[in-house]
């Protein structure tokens, strides 16, 4: 904790608040909705909250949170409970620590991975890419019994789970522009926060009533499908609310 406030606070100091300040070029980076990236206007705290409170009020935010709640549910009960899983069907307890370390490795490649699919295909199919990346992977892991299928499917996972965390900013400036970003992603995170309580919770009260984990990871995964489901209904609202508005929805990529 130390080291990281020691590391958080260096880069406060270090990092600009703005590329405009140091004169760098955005033009070709995104579309500034006030189409003046120099710009110098404070809002009151009170019209960023009505702001926000507007942008939270659309269907397009609401299916938004959910995709992410519904991807990270199955994220969490895998990392939680993987270990003893690979227990319970009789696999050495050592394989599902070593998939534990193994997710990580992949969240690492799924980013990188991510960001260059993510350039070609857009936000939304990448997105519900990684939704069915998560949740097949998920719900792999209820019927293996050796050591081999685990790793196969703790790639899969992994690529999807490190995607899909990837995405969180580019999706929401897709859907709400550049404006409300850093505001948007800590309302987006108290997502995540209620899939990491629930979810594996959830798994263990399962367990607890059915002696193993295999319906907790079928239904988690179908969760994370589900997610997928929600991103493109948030595609679908967003396109049908810029043309019942008769404006666009400017974002980073506009492939869809």
């Amino acid at each position: 904790a130390g080291t990281s406030l020691s590391l958080l606070t260096l880069a406060a100091l270090l990092i600009a608040d703005s590329p405009w300040s140091f004169d760098a070029e955005t033009d070709t980076d995104a579309e500034f909705s006030d189409g003046n990236p120099n710009s110098t206007t404070h809002r009151s705290w009170n019209e960023q909250v009505a702001d926000v409170y507007g942008l939270a009020r659309r269907p397009t935010f609401v299916f938004t949170v959910l995709g992410f709640l519904f991807v990270f549910i199955p994220a969490y009960v895998v990392m939680v409970h993987i270990v003893s899983h690979t227990t319970n069907v009789g696999i050495d307890r050592r394989v599902g620590v070593f998939a534990v370390s193994l997710i990580g490795a992949m969240n690492i490649v799924g980013k990188f991975a991510f960001g260059s699919i993510t350039d070609r295909i857009g936000e939304i199919r990448a997105i519900v890419a990684c939704a069915i990346l998560v949740g097949l992977g998920t719900i792999s892991f209820a019927f293996l019994t050796t050591a081999a299928g685990v790793f196969a499917s703790t790639f899969v996972f992994g690529l999807g789970y490190g995607g899909s965390a990837m995405l969180i900013s580019p999706i929401l400036v897709r859907f709400f522009g550049h404006t409300e970003i850093n505001t948007l992603t800590g309302v987006v995170s108290v997502a995540f926060a209620v899939s990491g309580s629930v979810g594996p919770y959830l798994a263990g009260v399962g367990f607890d009533v059915f002696d193993t984990y295999v319906i907790a990871l079928v239904i988690g995964g179908g969760f994370g499908l589900c997610g997928g489901v929600f991103f493109k209904a948030a595609d679908w609202t967003s396109d049908r609310e810029a043309t019942t508005s008769g404006r666009h929805v400017h974002g980073l990529s506009e492939t869809d």
